[in-house]
Order: structure tokens, then C-alpha cells, then sequence
């Protein structure tokens, strides 16, 4: 393998000791997911198109493969494609708070 190889390798396997020192299993067992993404992007479309200034939180959990981790500065952007589409996060470090840090334990595949 190469040298840039080895060094991603290398790289991941750190992300997964910091993630087992933490006390999280970076391969749960199970997981609740209660959208597909195409369904959340329907839900979070109809929210933002609705003529009532609805301020209430919307909650899912998802599940797909990382395409891409985009970091800029105290917001980070991660794409996840499950099998019904690609669907664009967009996580803000004020309201994250302390779990913001364990983004850069992510990494995309």
C-alpha cells in the first residue's frame, strides 16, 4: 500500500479509539431511523413552504453513507446518501455545544 495509503489507514483507526475513549461504539449494534432522507427533505420542504411562522423543531434520525464533510469554521456541512436520496446537513457549533468535537471524529464512506 502506499504511503498516503497507510497514512489514511492509519488515520481512521485513531478516529476509532477516540470515539471507543469516549465511551461510543462506532458500530452500534442497532439504530432507530425515522426517516428516509427523501422523506425528511419532503417534511423540512413542506415546513419551510408553509404560510404559518411555525417555530417548532423538527426531529429525525437518518441513516446513510457519508459522501462528503465540508468544515467552515464553526458550521460544518455533511452530505449523506441513503438509497432515496442525498440529503445536505448543516450542524452550527452553538447549538451542538460540547458535541460539535465529536465531528472530527467523522469521516466519510
Amino acid at each position: 500500500m502506499t504511503q498516503r495509503g497507510d497514512q489514511l489507514i492509519q488515520a481512521r483507526l485513531q478516529k476509532l479509539d477516540s470515539l471507543r475513549e469516549l465511551g461510543i461504539n462506532p458500530y452500534p449494534t442497532s439504530y432507530e431511523k425515522t426517516h428516509t432522507n427523501s422523506e425528511a427533505k419532503e417534511l423540512f420542504e413542506k415546513n419551510e413552504n408553509s404560510e404559518k411562522n411555525i417555530d417548532e423543531t423538527i426531529k429525525v434520525s437518518l441513516a446513510g453513507r457519508v459522501m462528503a464533510i465540508r468544515q467552515m469554521g464553526k458550521a460544518v456541512f455533511i452530505d449523506i446518501d441513503d438509497s432515496t436520496a442525498k440529503i445536505q446537513l448543516h450542524l452550527k457549533e452553538d447549538i451542538l455545544q460540547n458535541d460539535f468535537i465529536l465531528l472530527d471524529q467523522l469521516d466519510i464512506g
